[in-house]
């Protein structure tokens, strides 16, 4: 951005602003760490400083960083199902107009918590998968969790950044209805 910025500035274009963008994800994991902000800010702000570009702002956009732990999806189990040895948990929501960023992403990952039964010590893996009948249509795959029976709430969590913003009508299915709390 500095090199382009100072290219431009040798044009003769007079820039009054940099935007560094966003990208950098919130801790999605118990074991991730979380982006270290400040040494990001303060790295840029260096290197800008140094560059001597004379700019009245630099932006960046952190969204999903400030947003996704604002948000829960909530599902209901249809059926639990065995297959080849495989236990799924088949939910009334589809990923590809819930929070399409498991289907998207082969590495996003989203923790599902059994919100009908949080407490109990026995647990299995099992995967979550949508109802839209693809192949990419999985919340989460493998997820340890209490056995969900039917009609029990699943909650696939740090979702606030993913699911209305990325929501479609993808097969007809509908909008999910949204709560402010």
């Amino acid at each position: 951005m500095i090199k382009k910025a100072r290219e431009l500035k040798k044009a003769g274009f007079n820039l009054e602003f940099l935007d560094f963008g966003g990208g950098f994800g919130p801790k999605y994991r118990a074991d991730q760490r979380p982006f270290p902000l400040a040494e990001y800010a303060a790295y840029i702000l260096d290197r800008v400083e140094g560059a001597k570009l004379g700019l009245k702002a630099i932006t960046v956009e952190p969204g999903k960083y400030l947003v996704a732990n604002a948000g829960v999806l909530l599902v209901a189990v249809a059926y639990v199902k065995k297959s080849y040895g495989n236990l799924f948990a088949c939910v009334n929501a589809g990923t590809y107009n819930t929070v399409p960023r498991p289907a998207i992403y082969e590495e996003a990952y989203h923790e599902i918590v059994n919100a009908s039964c949080v407490q109990s010590r026995k647990k299995v893996k099992i995967t979550v998968a949508g109802h839209l009948c693809e192949t990419g249509d999985v919340f989460g795959t493998e997820r340890l969790m209490p056995l969900p029976e039917r009609g029990q709430i699943l909650a696939v969590l740090m979702a606030g950044a993913y699911c209305r913003s990325m929501a479609s009508n993808f097969n007809l299915r509908p909008f999910p209805g949204e709560i402010l709390i």
